[in-house]
Protein backbone atom coordinates (compact mmCIF):
# COMPACT_ATOMS: atom_id res chain seq x y z
CA UNK A 1 0.00 0.00 0.00
CA UNK A 2 1.11 3.53 -1.07
CA UNK A 3 1.18 6.41 1.32
CA UNK A 4 -1.96 7.86 -0.21
CA UNK A 5 -3.34 4.70 0.81
CA UNK A 6 -2.41 4.73 4.12
CA UNK A 7 -3.83 8.30 4.35
CA UNK A 8 -7.33 7.32 2.91
CA UNK A 9 -7.74 4.29 5.84
CA UNK A 10 -6.73 6.63 7.93
CA UNK A 11 -9.19 9.11 7.46
CA UNK A 12 -11.63 7.16 6.90
CA UNK A 13 -11.51 5.58 10.39
CA UNK A 14 -11.75 9.29 11.78
CA UNK A 15 -14.57 9.94 10.15
CA UNK A 16 -15.79 6.59 11.63
CA UNK A 17 -15.29 7.43 15.55
CA UNK A 18 -17.64 9.54 15.51
CA UNK A 19 -20.33 7.63 14.35
CA UNK A 20 -19.21 5.09 16.87
CA UNK A 21 -19.66 7.90 19.76
CA UNK A 22 -22.45 8.98 18.53
CA UNK A 23 -23.75 5.36 18.66
CA UNK A 24 -22.56 4.99 21.71
CA UNK A 25 -24.16 8.03 23.15
CA UNK A 26 -27.71 6.82 21.69
CA UNK A 27 -27.19 3.35 23.34
CA UNK A 28 -26.61 5.42 26.49
CA UNK A 29 -29.77 7.93 26.26
CA UNK A 30 -31.70 4.73 25.15
CA UNK A 31 -30.52 2.59 28.34
CA UNK A 32 -31.53 5.54 30.53
CA UNK A 33 -34.46 6.31 29.14
CA UNK A 34 -35.39 2.59 29.60
CA UNK A 35 -34.48 2.37 33.25
CA UNK A 36 -36.35 5.90 33.75
CA UNK A 37 -39.14 4.85 32.26
CA UNK A 38 -39.10 2.07 34.68
CA UNK A 39 -38.26 3.71 37.39
CA UNK A 40 -41.09 5.39 36.60
CA UNK A 41 -43.36 2.98 36.59
CA UNK A 42 -42.33 1.37 39.38
CA UNK A 43 -42.80 4.55 41.25
CA UNK A 44 -46.46 4.87 39.78
CA UNK A 45 -47.26 1.29 41.03
CA UNK A 46 -45.90 2.13 44.62
CA UNK A 47 -47.68 5.03 45.01
CA UNK A 48 -50.69 3.44 43.51
CA UNK A 49 -50.62 1.34 46.22
CA UNK A 50 -50.01 3.68 48.83
CA UNK A 51 -52.90 5.50 47.85
CA UNK A 52 -54.79 2.10 48.02
CA UNK A 53 -54.36 1.63 51.54
CA UNK A 54 -54.72 5.40 52.97
CA UNK A 55 -58.25 5.01 51.46
CA UNK A 56 -58.73 1.65 52.95
CA UNK A 57 -57.35 1.78 56.74
CA UNK A 58 -60.00 4.39 57.80
CA UNK A 59 -62.65 1.86 56.00
CA UNK A 60 -61.27 -1.15 58.05
CA UNK A 61 -61.02 0.52 60.89
CA UNK A 62 -64.83 1.46 60.99
CA UNK A 63 -65.48 -2.14 60.62
CA UNK A 64 -63.07 -3.17 63.48
CA UNK A 65 -65.15 -0.57 65.84
CA UNK A 66 -68.44 -2.57 64.50
CA UNK A 67 -67.59 -5.84 65.00
CA UNK A 68 -65.98 -5.02 68.30
CA UNK A 69 -68.83 -3.19 69.72
CA UNK A 70 -71.13 -6.16 68.74
CA UNK A 71 -68.52 -8.06 70.69
CA UNK A 72 -69.38 -6.21 73.40
CA UNK A 73 -73.08 -6.35 73.19
CA UNK A 74 -73.81 -9.87 72.31
CA UNK A 75 -71.47 -11.09 75.07
CA UNK A 76 -72.14 -8.15 77.83
CA UNK A 77 -68.53 -8.02 78.51
CA UNK A 78 -67.17 -4.41 78.12
CA UNK A 79 -63.68 -4.28 76.24
CA UNK A 80 -60.39 -3.92 78.84
CA UNK A 81 -58.76 -2.33 76.51
CA UNK A 82 -60.45 -0.86 73.79
CA UNK A 83 -57.13 1.15 72.60
CA UNK A 84 -55.39 -2.56 72.02
CA UNK A 85 -58.08 -4.40 70.54
CA UNK A 86 -59.10 -1.85 67.81
CA UNK A 87 -55.46 -1.82 66.69
CA UNK A 88 -54.65 -5.32 66.74
CA UNK A 89 -57.95 -6.34 64.79
CA UNK A 90 -57.30 -3.37 62.26
CA UNK A 91 -53.61 -4.78 62.07
CA UNK A 92 -54.97 -7.71 61.16
CA UNK A 93 -57.01 -6.80 58.82
CA UNK A 94 -54.53 -4.42 57.10
CA UNK A 95 -52.01 -7.23 57.11
CA UNK A 96 -54.30 -9.25 54.56
CA UNK A 97 -54.19 -6.75 52.09
CA UNK A 98 -50.73 -6.24 52.10
CA UNK A 99 -49.80 -9.85 51.66
CA UNK A 100 -52.01 -9.69 48.20
CA UNK A 101 -49.69 -6.83 47.11
CA UNK A 102 -46.70 -9.23 48.01
CA UNK A 103 -47.85 -11.38 45.34
CA UNK A 104 -46.80 -9.21 42.70
CA UNK A 105 -43.13 -8.71 43.42
CA UNK A 106 -44.33 -5.50 45.87
CA UNK A 107 -42.99 -5.37 49.44
CA UNK A 108 -45.75 -3.55 51.07
CA UNK A 109 -45.90 -3.24 54.97
CA UNK A 110 -48.45 -1.81 57.25
CA UNK A 111 -47.95 -0.92 60.85
CA UNK A 112 -50.53 0.32 62.96
CA UNK A 113 -49.41 2.34 65.35
CA UNK A 114 -51.93 3.18 67.08
CA UNK A 115 -55.88 4.04 67.99
CA UNK A 116 -56.68 6.88 69.98
CA UNK A 117 -59.67 9.18 70.54
CA UNK A 118 -60.06 12.44 68.63
CA UNK A 119 -60.68 16.29 69.99
CA UNK A 120 -64.01 15.05 67.56
CA UNK A 121 -66.02 12.66 69.70
CA UNK A 122 -67.79 11.38 66.52
CA UNK A 123 -64.15 10.71 65.17
CA UNK A 124 -61.19 8.16 66.36
CA UNK A 125 -57.90 8.45 65.27
CA UNK A 126 -55.36 5.70 63.82
CA UNK A 127 -51.79 6.50 63.09
CA UNK A 128 -50.08 3.46 61.05
CA UNK A 129 -46.68 3.69 59.32
CA UNK A 130 -46.79 2.79 55.42
CA UNK A 131 -43.82 1.30 53.58
CA UNK A 132 -44.52 0.46 49.93
CA UNK A 133 -41.02 -0.60 47.52
CA UNK A 134 -40.81 -2.40 44.20
CA UNK A 135 -36.94 -3.15 43.11
CA UNK A 136 -35.39 0.55 43.82
CA UNK A 137 -38.02 2.52 44.47
CA UNK A 138 -39.89 2.89 47.70
CA UNK A 139 -42.46 5.44 49.30
CA UNK A 140 -43.03 5.62 53.01
CA UNK A 141 -45.15 7.61 55.31
CA UNK A 142 -46.48 8.32 58.47
CA UNK A 143 -50.59 8.58 58.21
CA UNK A 144 -52.51 10.31 60.45
CA UNK A 145 -56.07 9.60 59.57
CA UNK A 146 -60.13 10.01 61.52
CA UNK A 147 -62.27 6.64 61.30
CA UNK A 148 -65.67 8.25 61.42
CA UNK A 149 -68.02 6.88 63.56
CA UNK A 150 -71.15 8.71 62.49
CA UNK A 151 -72.68 7.56 59.24
CA UNK A 152 -76.19 7.38 58.95
CA UNK A 153 -76.18 4.86 56.20
CA UNK A 154 -74.18 2.25 58.68
CA UNK A 155 -74.41 3.45 61.77
CA UNK A 156 -72.04 2.47 64.65
CA UNK A 157 -74.00 0.83 68.24
CA UNK A 158 -73.44 1.99 71.50
CA UNK A 159 -72.57 -0.42 73.49
CA UNK A 160 -72.12 1.16 77.19
CA UNK A 161 -75.84 1.01 78.52
CA UNK A 162 -76.42 -2.81 77.63
CA UNK A 163 -72.76 -3.63 79.45
CA UNK A 164 -74.53 -1.22 82.48
CA UNK A 165 -77.57 -3.16 82.63
CA UNK A 166 -76.22 -6.52 82.53
CA UNK A 167 -76.71 -6.93 85.89
CA UNK A 168 -79.75 -6.12 86.87
CA UNK A 169 -81.93 -7.79 84.63
CA UNK A 170 -80.44 -6.90 81.04
CA UNK A 171 -81.61 -4.19 78.54
CA UNK A 172 -82.93 -5.89 74.89
CA UNK A 173 -82.55 -4.52 71.20
CA UNK A 174 -85.48 -3.98 69.04
CA UNK A 175 -84.62 -1.98 65.64
CA UNK A 176 -82.96 0.91 66.33
CA UNK A 177 -83.58 1.60 70.22
CA UNK A 178 -82.41 0.02 72.99
CA UNK A 179 -85.07 -1.14 75.89
CA UNK A 180 -84.82 -0.77 79.27
CA UNK A 181 -87.87 -3.11 80.76
CA UNK A 182 -87.50 -3.49 84.50
CA UNK A 183 -83.11 -3.33 84.16
CA UNK A 184 -82.64 0.36 84.36
CA UNK A 185 -85.22 1.21 87.15
CA UNK A 186 -84.02 -1.74 89.21
CA UNK A 187 -80.56 0.05 88.46
CA UNK A 188 -81.59 3.24 90.08
CA UNK A 189 -83.75 1.36 92.85
CA UNK A 190 -80.55 -0.47 94.05
CA UNK A 191 -78.53 3.48 94.26
CA UNK A 192 -81.26 5.04 96.39
CA UNK A 193 -82.38 7.14 93.78
CA UNK A 194 -85.62 8.89 94.19
CA UNK A 195 -88.35 8.11 91.46
CA UNK A 196 -86.85 5.30 89.79
CA UNK A 197 -89.90 3.70 89.18
CA UNK A 198 -90.27 6.15 85.99
CA UNK A 199 -87.80 4.81 84.35
CA UNK A 200 -89.58 1.73 83.88
CA UNK A 201 -89.96 0.66 80.48
CA UNK A 202 -87.36 3.63 79.31
CA UNK A 203 -85.56 3.71 75.60
CA UNK A 204 -82.66 5.34 74.37
CA UNK A 205 -80.94 4.91 70.94
CA UNK A 206 -79.18 2.00 69.98
CA UNK A 207 -77.05 4.22 67.35
CA UNK A 208 -74.48 6.43 67.02
CA UNK A 209 -76.24 9.81 64.89
CA UNK A 210 -74.79 13.06 65.06
CA UNK A 211 -77.21 15.78 65.83
CA UNK A 212 -77.71 18.35 63.18
CA UNK A 213 -78.95 20.89 65.64
CA UNK A 214 -76.09 23.00 66.19
CA UNK A 215 -76.21 24.84 67.96
CA UNK A 216 -77.78 22.84 71.13
CA UNK A 217 -79.53 25.80 72.35
CA UNK A 218 -81.51 26.02 69.31
CA UNK A 219 -83.44 22.54 71.08
CA UNK A 220 -85.66 24.70 72.90
CA UNK A 221 -87.55 25.96 69.83
CA UNK A 222 -89.80 26.54 68.93
CA UNK A 223 -91.78 27.39 72.51
CA UNK A 224 -93.53 24.18 71.36
CA UNK A 225 -90.59 21.81 71.64
CA UNK A 226 -91.00 20.37 68.14
CA UNK A 227 -86.95 20.68 67.68
CA UNK A 228 -86.50 18.64 70.98
CA UNK A 229 -89.12 15.87 70.00
CA UNK A 230 -87.60 15.40 66.92
CA UNK A 231 -84.32 15.18 67.80
CA UNK A 232 -85.44 12.56 70.90
CA UNK A 233 -87.41 10.65 67.76
CA UNK A 234 -84.57 10.36 65.61
CA UNK A 235 -82.04 9.36 69.08
CA UNK A 236 -79.64 11.95 68.19
CA UNK A 237 -76.49 11.90 70.01
CA UNK A 238 -74.56 15.00 71.27
CA UNK A 239 -70.80 15.92 71.81
CA UNK A 240 -70.43 16.57 75.97
CA UNK A 241 -66.85 17.37 78.12
CA UNK A 242 -69.03 14.98 80.69
CA UNK A 243 -70.21 11.99 78.26
CA UNK A 244 -67.45 9.26 77.21
CA UNK A 245 -66.11 8.88 73.98
CA UNK A 246 -66.54 5.73 71.66
CA UNK A 247 -63.40 3.76 72.52
CA UNK A 248 -64.73 4.42 76.30
CA UNK A 249 -67.72 2.92 75.79
CA UNK A 250 -66.28 0.30 74.26
CA UNK A 251 -65.14 -0.14 77.71
CA UNK A 252 -68.73 -0.28 79.20
CA UNK A 253 -67.74 3.82 80.64
CA UNK A 254 -70.17 6.73 81.15
CA UNK A 255 -67.52 9.22 81.25
CA UNK A 256 -64.07 9.73 80.94
CA UNK A 257 -61.29 12.43 80.32
CA UNK A 258 -61.96 12.41 76.88
CA UNK A 259 -63.74 14.68 74.75
CA UNK A 260 -67.74 12.38 74.74
CA UNK A 261 -70.59 11.72 73.65
CA UNK A 262 -74.39 12.43 75.98
CA UNK A 263 -77.63 10.67 74.97
CA UNK A 264 -81.18 11.29 76.77
CA UNK A 265 -82.80 7.98 78.66
CA UNK A 266 -86.23 8.73 77.33
CA UNK A 267 -88.36 7.83 80.49
CA UNK A 268 -92.09 5.94 79.08
CA UNK A 269 -95.07 8.34 78.59
CA UNK A 270 -97.21 8.68 81.69
CA UNK A 271 -100.54 9.88 82.73
CA UNK A 272 -99.40 11.87 85.94
CA UNK A 273 -96.54 14.48 85.34
CA UNK A 274 -93.51 14.44 88.26
CA UNK A 275 -91.98 17.32 89.37
CA UNK A 276 -88.06 15.08 89.19
CA UNK A 277 -86.60 12.18 88.86
CA UNK A 278 -82.88 11.19 88.27
CA UNK A 279 -81.50 13.72 85.28
CA UNK A 280 -82.44 11.50 81.95
CA UNK A 281 -78.68 12.22 80.47
CA UNK A 282 -76.86 9.09 80.28
CA UNK A 283 -73.80 9.66 81.88
CA UNK A 284 -75.72 10.83 84.59
CA UNK A 285 -78.03 8.05 84.89
CA UNK A 286 -74.89 5.77 84.52
CA UNK A 287 -72.55 7.57 86.62
CA UNK A 288 -69.49 5.72 88.07
CA UNK A 289 -70.34 6.81 91.72
CA UNK A 290 -73.70 7.26 93.09
CA UNK A 291 -72.64 11.02 93.87
CA UNK A 292 -72.69 11.13 90.00
CA UNK A 293 -76.43 10.91 89.74
CA UNK A 294 -78.45 13.99 90.40
CA UNK A 295 -82.11 14.61 89.69
CA UNK A 296 -83.86 17.29 87.25
CA UNK A 297 -86.76 18.61 86.86
CA UNK A 298 -89.67 17.54 84.49
CA UNK A 299 -90.18 18.96 81.01
CA UNK A 300 -93.05 18.13 78.72
CA UNK A 301 -91.91 18.04 75.39
CA UNK A 302 -95.19 16.45 74.20
CA UNK A 303 -98.68 15.35 74.81
CA UNK A 304 -101.46 12.41 72.97
CA UNK A 305 -104.68 12.66 74.77
CA UNK A 306 -103.62 12.07 78.69
CA UNK A 307 -99.96 11.06 77.92
CA UNK A 308 -97.67 12.79 78.99
CA UNK A 309 -94.24 12.61 77.32
CA UNK A 310 -91.09 14.23 79.76
CA UNK A 311 -87.24 14.68 80.48
CA UNK A 312 -85.85 15.23 83.40
CA UNK A 313 -83.06 17.93 83.13
CA UNK A 314 -80.95 19.27 85.46
CA UNK A 315 -80.22 23.71 84.75
CA UNK A 316 -77.07 22.90 83.54
CA UNK A 317 -78.21 20.62 80.71
CA UNK A 318 -81.32 23.20 80.10
CA UNK A 319 -79.19 26.06 79.14
CA UNK A 320 -76.96 23.96 76.88
CA UNK A 321 -80.23 23.07 75.33
CA UNK A 322 -81.70 26.37 75.45
CA UNK A 323 -84.47 24.77 77.86
CA UNK A 324 -87.13 26.53 80.18
CA UNK A 325 -84.69 26.64 84.00
CA UNK A 326 -86.16 24.63 86.53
Amino acid sequence: MDNSGYVMAGTSFLLILPVLALVMVLVDVNYANTESNSLFIESENCLHVFQDLESNIPHLGRIVLKEEAFDVINSKKPLSDSKKSTKDNLQLKVDQITQNYNKYGLQVNCTVESIKESNDPFEVEVTSTVVVQKDKVSHQRILRQKISINDPNDPLPDPMPIVKCYEYGGASINGSRIYYGHSLASYLEQRGEKNWALYENASSPLFIKKCPYDPFVGHGDPVTLETLKNCLDNGFYHESNDGACYLCRLEGKSTCLHQGLEIFIIPPPTYNQSDSAPCSVDHVIFGENGSDIYPGGSIQYHQEGALIFQLFLDDSHRKKYGLPRI
